[in-house]
C-alpha cells in the first residue's frame, strides 16, 4: 500500500504565502499613498504662500484706494472752497 498524501497546494503555506502577498501590496499601496500626500502637502503649502501674498497686496491696493478716496475727497472740497471764493469776488465785482 501506498501511504503517500497526494501532492498539491499545501494550505498553510498558501495562507502564508498569499497573507505575505497582501502585506507587501498593502506596504506599496501606503508608500505611494505617502508619496503622493507629502507631494499634495507641499502644493498646498506653496498655494498657501501665494493666497498670503495675494492678501497682503489687496490689504495693500485697499489702503491705496482709501488714501486716493481721502485725497480726491480733500481736493474736492478744496476745489469747492475755491470756486466759492470765486463766486463771492464775482459777486463783488
Amino acid at each position: 500500500m501506498n501511504n503517500e498524501k497526494p501532492r498539491g497546494p499545501d494550505p498553510v503555506r498558501y495562507k502564508e504565502d498569499k497573507d505575505a502577498s497582501d502585506r507587501a501590496i498593502i506596504n506599496t499601496i501606503e508608500a505611494t499613498m505617502k508619496t503622493h500626500t507629502e507631494k499634495l502637502l507641499y502644493s498646498l503649502e506653496g498655494v498657501s504662500a501665494r493666497l498670503a501674498h495675494l492678501e497682503n497686496t489687496v490689504q495693500g491696493l485697499e489702503h491705496s484706494l482709501q488714501r486716493l478716496k481721502l485725497a480726491e475727497d480733500e481736493n474736492q472740497n478744496e476745489s469747492n472752497h475755491k470756486l466759492m471764493k470765486l463766486e463771492n469776488l464775482l459777486g463783488e465785482v
